[in-house]
C-alpha cells in the first residue's frame, strides 16, 4: 500500500510540474527537467495545489518534518483545496478525532468532493452534524 501511495504522490508532483511548465520559463519545452523548487515557491506564495502537493510529499516521507507537511496541508485546506480537506479529514478520523474529521469533510463536501460527501454519512462522523438522526 505504501508503494502505491508513493507512486500516486510522484504522479501528482510530475503532473503539477509539467502542467505549470509555462510558468517555469518553459523549462520543459526547452528540454530541461522541471524544478521542484517551483512547487516550494508556489506553496509559499499561497498556491493551494502546490501547498497540497508539498504537504503530501513531506507528510508521506515520514521524516521528522511531518509537522511541516501538516502545516502545508492545512494551508492548502484553508485556501480551498478539497483534496487537502479530504486528506486531513481522513487523518483526523483515523486518530479518532471525529469532530475535526467532520469539519474537514464538510469543507471538502461543499467543494463537491463526492468522497467527502459520502464520509459525512458514516455513523461516527454523522453524529457531529448539528442536526443529525
Amino acid at each position: 500500500m505504501g508503494n502505491l501511495r508513493n507512486l500516486t504522490i510522484i504522479v501528482f508532483v510530475t503532473f503539477y510540474l509539467f502542467s505549470n511548465a509555462a510558468v517555469q520559463d518553459n523549462a520543459v519545452a526547452q528540454g530541461k527537467a522541471p524544478d521542484f523548487d517551483y512547487i516550494i515557491k508556489a506553496a509559499k506564495a499561497g498556491d493551494n495545489e502546490a501547498q497540497y502537493i508539498l504537504g503530501r510529499v513531506i507528510y508521506e516521507s515520514k521524516s521528522p518534518s511531518e509537522d511541516l507537511g501538516l502545516y502545508y496541508l492545512k494551508q492548502s485546506a484553508m485556501n480551498g483545496n478539497a483534496e487537502a480537506n479530504l486528506f486531513l479529514g481522513e487523518k483526523s478520523q483515523s486518530k479518532g478525532n471525529h469532530e475535526q474529521a467532520y469539519h474537514y469533510y464538510s469543507e471538502a463536501a461543499q467543494m463537491e468532493n463526492a468522497i467527502a460527501q459520502y464520509k459525512l454519512y458514516e455513523p461516527k462522523i454523522r453524529n457531529y452534524h448539528p442536526i443529525h438522526d
